[in-house]
Parts: C-alpha cells; structure tokens; sequence
C-alpha cells in the first residue's frame, strides 16, 4: 500500500511540471512549445554590438587612444595609427562612435574584431566634421591590420552624413574585419580637421548555438521520458 502511494505521488509531480491552474494542458504540447521558444530566444541573439562583438571590458565610457598602441576593448582593438583616435562605447552595445580632430597633419586610426563565423556582416553609419577627413570599412582577410594594415578598402565616405546609411560585405570566420577614420588639419593657418562617425544596428555572423542545442535536445529527451513514465 505504502508503494502504491509513493508511485501515485511521483505520477503527480511528473504530471504538475506541465500542467497550468485551472486549465487541463497536455503536457508534451506544453513542453514543446517551451523549448520552441528557447530555440528561437538563442537563435536570435546576433545582432549589435553583443557576444563575441562585445566592445567591454573595460566598461563602458569613453577613451583616447595615443599612436602606435594597439588596445582591447572586448572582442575589437583599438588602433591609432598617426595622433589619436577616441572609442566611445557609452552606448554599446546599440552603437558605438569614433573621433579624430587635429590642426596638425592628419590623425587616423582603426577598430578592428575578427569574425566568429562566415556570413554577412551590416551596419548602418552616420558621419559628422569639417573640412578634410574620411571613413572606411574593410575585411583584412587572415592578415592582423597591425602587422599587415589594409592596403585597400571596401568602402569610404569622406563628406558628413546624417541620415544613416546602411552597407553590408561578406567575411569568412577568423576574417578581421573593421573601420578606419581619418581626419586631416593645418597648423599654418590653423583648420582644424575632424570627423565622428557613430555606427549602430550591426549584424555580425556568430556560430551556430550547437552546444545550446544539444543540451536543450538532451533536457528535452529527459522530460519526455518523465511525461511518459507519468502516463
């Protein structure tokens, strides 16, 4: 008798992981439809700057980078090549902006990630500063841009731009890939070169969740068993 009630009282657990109050629900449906939602919870998480795109640590804020050090910020580096280069990641991971501003003779540098997987690459840029100055994107292919800088570009802009424009280019996994800003002054009379370039709504390739999946798969087998035994 007393085996009869412990077996009855595990059916009943089984069957309350499933069931909703006042509502008689089958549980497998009830559990599919869970995992169906996880599934695509994580299939989703690929846009901004997120994941393996994620500029911090450090934490978010802004920062001037001086010439000829390369710096990590998260899963970018932060490069500035002649004068200096500023990386705002206040925003982030919605967007992030970049400046250069000299009276001198030109300061550039790049922000640069490699790709976690093959696909597409998109974002959408605006662009702001006067007089001589320029923003360019590019995939490097293997080649680290401090060891071996992009010698061509795969877009470039150099006038402002408020409305933001929208670009997109293929890369394949371990591509790195990024932009470069530049801006060009004058001592002699003094004109000021600068430019700003803001760069949100990023779509970049990441690996497929297989590891997310198997174990969600494995979970999902588990319970279906419960749910049987319970029948």
């Amino acid at each position: 008798m007393r085996a009869s009630t412990i077996e009855l009282n595990k059916r009943r657990r089984a069957i309350s992981l499933y069931s909703v109050p006042g509502r008689a629900v089958p549980s497998l449906t009830l559990f599919l439809l869970q995992i169906g939602l996880l599934m695509s919870i994580v299939a989703s998480a690929r846009a901004d700057f997120s994941g393996p795109y994620d500029p911090t640590p450090p934490a978010p804020g802004i920062y001037d980078q001086s010439p000829m050090l390369p710096r990590g910020f998260g899963g970018w580096t932060l490069w500035a090549t002649a004068g200096g280069i500023i990386l705002d990641t206040s925003l982030a991971p919605a967007s992030l902006a970049l400046n250069v501003s000299t009276p001198a003779s030109g300061h550039a540098g790049f922000l640069f990630t490699r790709a976690a997987d093959s696909g597409t690459v998109s974002f959408q840029y605006s662009i702001t500063g006067e007089n001589v100055g320029r923003f360019e994107w590019f995939n490097n292919g293997p080649q680290n841009p401090t060891a071996s800088p992009p010698s061509t570009f795969m877009g470039t802009n150099s006038n402002p731009i408020v409305a933001p424009t929208t670009t997109s280019f293929e890369v394949q996994a371990g591509d790195y890939f990024g932009f470069h800003l530049s801006a060009i002054g004058n001592l002699f009379p003094t004109i000021v070169g600068s430019r700003t370039v803001t760069i949100d709504n990023l779509v970049a390739p990441v690996p497929e969740p297989s590891t997310v999946t198997l174990m969600v798969t494995g979970a999902m087998l588990l319970v279906w068993r419960v749910w049987r035994r319970s029948k």
